[in-house]
């Protein structure tokens, strides 16, 4: 057993990386986890998100590196000295037991818990979770929710320092999704003093639940800090692109220096929008020269919709850059609508709305945007040089 006090502890990864033959799925990859915080390890399939899991687990050893919790290195600690709860996107409940008995298990297993304590703890922990009249069903009889909030149970009951979940919510309905995010947050901070790791590739997911935020793709760690200060300030298109939801709208524009203003030009929806002093101030960028290209990026969520001008106008919204276009299509996600929105000829606009919708194919609409609310990337690097939220 590890044998420390967690509180206020922090768990480490230094420099890890994992090679499976010829491919290398984590490449030194260091990252910090808080205890009473919930840290999340976001990116796309085959992003190296589960083999962390397991390395910290220790049901895979780094080829380099070093897991460290408080002071002690824990690398080469088999998994049942780790004092670590796993919670798994495939549930992992045995079908031939209870509830009950599938939460008592991990504790049945170590033979160190009389019979009253096993009870007292899995009562306990099924009121948190809202799965005490579940207790006597089988897996089979539950539903996706309810034997997800089995396997989460499963892994609070053992008290564990570390708890691991790997896209515990992924093979959710969208409603039962919305509905666990924000109660699993709940859950999750009721034990204060452990050190919870929270594997998803959703967005919204990770911003709904962790505090802290390590973005991976490819094995590499591209950027980490709290949540939403890398959400608001992605430190390049890639991370813009893959922690956003819907994904960031993407344009070629370039920056030019033109009759004493600074201007922004966009290219596929043939736009050019002089800067004010704020943007031109927070500019983390070379501004002496008087061209530059760029990648202008503005959130679906950033622009408001509009069946007409009339409609804009009566809105009273100012110092908004407008558009006209087509609808293209649109969808329902949850409870919001996404609709995708021809302008000019090669123009292609995605907006969010939060309300459900009909829209009509080809109905022609007037969408705003607050110049103040884009992002600006370098065009060559990819790199971040102006976002709403940049603190020069």
């Amino acid at each position: 057993m590890i044998g420390i006090n967690v509180r206020n502890m922090k768990l480490q990864l230094n420099h890890v990386s994992k090679w499976y033959k010829n491919v290398k799925a984590l490449n030194d990859v260091s990252i910090e986890c808080e205890s009473g915080k919930i840290t999340a390890l976001f990116g796309p399939a085959g992003s190296g998100k589960t083999t962390l899991l397991k390395i910290i687990a220790g049901l895979e050893r780094p080829d380099n590196g070093k897991i460290i919790f408080g002071d002690k290195d824990i690398t080469p600690l088999p998994p049942h000295h780790r004092e670590v709860a796993f919670v798994f996107q495939t549930y992992g409940l045995f079908p031939h037991l209870t509830v009950y008995d599938n939460i008592a298990f991990p504790l049945k297993v170590t033979k160190k818990y009389s019979l009253s304590e096993i009870d007292k703890r899995v009562k306990e922990v099924a009121d948190i979770l809202k799965i005490s009249d579940v207790l006597q069903k089988y897996p089979a009889q539950l539903s996706g929710g309810q034997r997800q909030r089995v396997g989460i149970a499963r892994a609070l009951v053992k008290d564990a320092k570390i708890l691991l979940l790997d896209e515990p919510l992924t093979n959710l309905d969208y409603k039962i999704r919305e509905t666990m995010r924000g109660e699993l947050r709940k859950i999750l901070l009721s034990s204060k003093d452990k050190v919870v790791v929270y594997a998803t590739p959703d967005p919204i997911e990770a911003l709904s639940i962790s505090d802290y935020i390590n973005i991976l793709i490819h094995g590499n760690l591209l950027q980490s800090g709290e949540t939403t200060n890398v959400y608001n300030n992605p430190r390049n298109i890639t991370v813009a692109q893959f922690f956003s939801y819907p994904p960031m709208n993407l344009f070629n524009g370039s920056l030019s220096y033109e009759n004493n203003s600074w201007m922004l030009n966009i290219h596929e929806i043939k736009t050019s929008i002089k800067l004010n002093e704020k943007v031109i101030r927070n500019l983390s960028a070379d501004t002496s020269t008087k061209y530059r290209d760029v990648t202008v990026g503005i959130r679906p969520g950033d622009f408001m919709f509009f069946l007409s001008y009339e409609e804009y106008e009566r809105s009273k919204k100012e110092g908004l850059v407008t558009l006209s276009g087509k609808v293209l299509t649109s969808e329902v996600l949850g409870s919001e609508t996404l609709i995708h929105i021809r302008i000019a000829e090669k123009g292609r606009i995605s907006v969010l709305i939060p309300e459900l919708r009909p829209i009509e194919l080809e109905l022609p609409v007037v969408i705003a945007f607050n110049p103040l609310n884009i992002y600006i990337f370098d065009k060559k690097s990819g790199e971040l040089i102006y976002s709403p939220y940049h603190i020069p």
